[in-house]
């Protein structure tokens, strides 16, 4: 039982950074609808618009046929920049890993769980909303640390006991997916 909730916690993938992801062959297995956390996952907490790297990620993204939304728990004034420049949506003030909000949104929207990515570089908060949705998970290490707020700290906090539960009751997901380079 407690291997079961602790992989509630465990990615599907782990990288470096987002230019890592192999979004080709994603979209070849029919996952075509990306969610993505913005802080520290696409720019850190001191950027207020999108450098030019990941414009031109997300440019080819849409090339490639990528459907596009920052699921965040961040209010509207943070991400209108970023949704504005990079013309993507936005769900906002969505409380993950809390998934009521966003069950309503999948049922409005008629997306299927199974042709969603979701991005994101917190295990406690992003990891967990999507496992508990059935949503394919892709963790990312953290853009800058020292940029976080006060609250992400905590959850950072409770992350590191996650990370090190993992690594005693499940060394091989935890070798294979690479977490031991998450630092």
């Amino acid at each position: 039982m407690r291997k079961e909730r602790l992989r509630l916690y465990l990615p599907e993938e782990y990288h470096e950074s987002i230019f890592e992801v192999d979004f080709v062959s994603h979209i070849s297995s029919g996952r075509n609808i990306i969610f993505f956390d913005l802080d520290n996952t696409i720019e850190d907490y001191d950027h207020y618009t999108p450098s030019e790297k990941v414009i031109e990620l997300f440019k080819r993204l849409k090339r490639l046929g990528y459907d596009i939304i920052f699921i965040s728990n961040n209010g509207k004034k943070r991400l209108k920049n970023f949704t504005y420049i990079l013309e993507v949506k936005s769900l906002t003030h969505v409380r993950k890993p809390f998934t009521f909000k966003i069950k309503k949104y999948l049922k409005y929207s008629n997306y299927n769980v199974n042709n969603i990515l979701f991005i994101g570089d917190q295990i406690v908060t992003d990891i967990k909303f999507s496992r508990k949705l059935g949503i394919y998970s892709i963790l990312v290490k953290p853009i800058n640390r020292k940029s976080e707020k006060w609250y992400t700290k905590i959850n950072r906090f409770f992350e590191n006991i996650k990370l090190k539960q993992i690594k005693k009751i499940l060394p091989n997901e935890y070798k294979n997916l690479g977490l031991d380079r998450k630092g």
